[in-house]
């Protein structure tokens, strides 16, 4: 259905005389998170990465982290014309982390630092802690605590992603980011981290990570070619969550972005 209805949407953006239909959006509220009686079947992760290989004048996803962001986000979805709208939001209780206030302006940001949460208090990061998605945002933090409490010397910078496509580069989708927006959050030579529902991509532009029972790093060198990504990355996934980092390379381009898709070792 979301295959035929986004080439449906491509071609009637070509039909001059047809006016915008509503969007269609797409609740997904059953994720690997929640490994219960449904198991894998009803939590597959993969939807992500069916939808982000779609064409991206048609395709948005977002990962909301508490219930105020939700409401930002589907307010926006639901006025919205000629796009197919993913939303991943769990169905269980969550901690609450902004106001309404400060959850539509993040949600229109669609990517931020959140200062409040990070020890880095505005200086150069020695890791940045990514996270998109309610549990991955809970989990981060939890990992900032906990390090905090173990280091506390390190200066951590913890970045929250809304916006999925925001990760991407500004020339392959229209929410993507520029180098230096990009370069500005996540910085181009500290270790980034970042803690995500979903399968890495076998396309290259696509930002999304790989769930698998290993750990493994890889060093990509190649640069990239306008328009694609990023530079040198390093991999760590568990079992049930997607966790990946990068490293950027600034030896031979110092605004090299991390590649969206690790390497395999």
């Amino acid at each position: 259905m979301v295959n035929q209805h986004a080439k449906w949407l491509r071609t009637t953006n070509r039909i001059e005389w047809r006016r915008p239909i509503p969007s269609l959006n797409y609740l997904l509220t059953s994720h690997v998170w929640r490994q219960d009686h449904n198991g894998f079947s009803h939590q597959d992760p993969g939807f992500i990465d069916h939808v982000v290989n779609k064409k991206s004048d048609v395709i948005r996803v977002y990962l909301p982290p508490d219930a105020n962001t939700l409401l930002s986000v589907a307010d926006h979805c639901l006025r919205t014309r000629q796009y197919i709208n993913v939303i991943v939001a769990g169905k269980q209780p969550q901690p609450q982390y902004l106001s309404i206030e400060d959850a539509i302006v993040h949600c229109t940001k669609g990517i931020g630092i959140w200062d409040w949460a990070g020890t880095d208090r505005a200086a150069e990061p020695d890791v940045v802690l990514a996270c998109a998605g309610d549990v991955p945002t809970m989990e981060t933090l939890a990992a900032v605590e906990i390090l905090h409490e173990w280091f506390p010397d390190l200066l951590i910078r913890v970045v929250n992603v809304v916006d999925l496509m925001r990760l991407q580069d500004d020339r392959e989708h229209p929410h993507g980011l520029p180098d230096a927006d990009f370069d500005a959050l996540f910085t181009t030579d500290t270790p980034v981290v970042f803690a995500y529902h979903g399968y890495r991509g076998s396309s290259t532009d696509s930002p999304t990570a790989a769930a698998t029972t290993t750990t493994s790093t890889c060093a990509d060198t190649s640069k990239r070619a306008p328009p694609q990504p990023r530079s040198t990355c390093a991999s760590s996934t568990g079992s049930t969550a997607s966790i990946w980092h990068w490293t950027s390379s600034t030896a031979s381009n110092a605004s090299a972005r991390p590649p969206p898709t690790p390497a395999n070792t």
